[in-house]
């Protein structure tokens, strides 16, 4: 069938504020750039299109901070700065681990963290340091200042209708770089060949015993998954399960589902990576309360929100980091930040 269109008609949209940065997606990275910008001075909006901020920290759950720490034996803590301060104030509501080396790969070591409380310290810091927050809110195209050359401004939807935010700078945060492609910046996708990392839809899961937890042979339940697989009791895709104790006490964060070959920039094929997501939560549950010590009485105390989404556009920039770089901790003259 032919594909039919509609055209819209001119109309006018009321400016509803102008600032001088105007910070799309409220993830870490947005977090971040809206409160260096209002520390600054500049008067600055940070919209996002959940009810809430935190990115894939919140909305995708992860559960985990692994980015702090240098890998090796040292284990050391390199990161500061306004992460630094979002840390503090989470350890202050009881809602940070102390420093755990990873069973997964030893030579790593992570923070666990609470994400409900998480959000809770996001929007008080934003909000501390002087930014505005719009939440609700997507952005659905931009506003030229000099057509195919600056911004002026982004158009939004939400519930108060169509409106337009004006702005000196626009931050893209989206982690998707939404409001890039609109404006026609160049991009890439996955690998040489466009293939993309699989997303994961994490859960939470209750009642677990936590003894027995510890005592989790990951190398044995790698093995005992692939022998469920292959006699066909179970449709378990992923087979590098991630299990820890999460907080608050008494929960378990289950990084163990894998859905390959979607793109999270299409709505259709995300569509279908929610529902298969939460299809695998309730495959892996039933397998980890008939197989495995523990987990008999385990039930799922939340699914996140919106399935982790691990790469889709990337901008491209005025300079691309290359793996050789990266392992030989190359220094640049224009360096503002420490990573692990």
């Amino acid at each position: 069938m032919a594909h039919k269109k509609i055209v819209e008609g001119p109309r006018e949209v009321e400016v509803a504020g102008e600032y001088d940065v105007l910070v799309i997606g409220g993830g870490t990275a947005g977090i971040a750039a809206s409160i260096a910008a209002s520390r600054s001075g500049a008067r600055t909006l940070l919209i996002e299109r959940y009810g809430f901020l935190g990115g894939m920290a919140t909305a995708g759950m992860v559960g985990a901070f692994c980015g702090f720490f240098t890998a090796g034996a040292l284990k050391k803590s390199i990161v500061g700065g306004i992460a630094g301060d979002l840390l503090t104030r989470l350890r202050e509501k009881q809602g940070l681990s102390e420093k755990l080396v990873s069973r997964v790969n030893p030579r790593m070591a992570a923070y666990q963290y609470h994400p409900e409380l998480f959000k809770c310290v996001l929007e008080e810091a934003a909000i501390q340091a002087g930014a505005e927050l719009l939440f609700h809110t997507l952005v659905v195209d931009v506003v030229w200042e000099t057509e195919g050359s600056s911004l002026s401004g982004v158009i939004v939807e939400n519930k108060s209708g169509r409106l337009a935010f004006l702005s000196k700078l626009i931050i893209d945060a989206t982690g998707d770089g939404d409001v890039a492609s609109r404006a026609n910046v160049p991009y890439e996708t996955g690998d040489e060949h466009g293939t993309l990392q699989s997303m994961t839809t994490i859960f939470r899961m209750m009642n677990v015993d936590m003894d027995r937890l510890r005592e989790l042979d990951r190398q044995a339940l790698r093995e005992k998954m692939g022998e469920a697989r292959q006699k066909g009791t179970f449709r378990l895709l992923r087979l590098d399960p991630i299990i820890n104790a999460g907080i608050p006490l008494g929960i378990v964060n289950a990084n163990i589902t894998g859905i390959p070959d979607l793109s999270g920039i299409d709505a259709q094929q995300l569509t279908k990576a929610e529902t298969e997501g939460r299809r695998q939560v309730l495959e892996y549950l039933r397998f980890l309360r008939a197989s495995v010590e523990g987990f008999e009485r385990a039930e799922v105390s939340c699914i996140a929100p919106q399935i982790g989404v691990r790469e889709t556009r990337r901008i491209r920039g005025e300079y691309v980091l290359h793996e050789e770089e990266v392992l030989a901790g190359k220094k640049f003259d224009d360096g503002i930040a420490l990573g692990a």
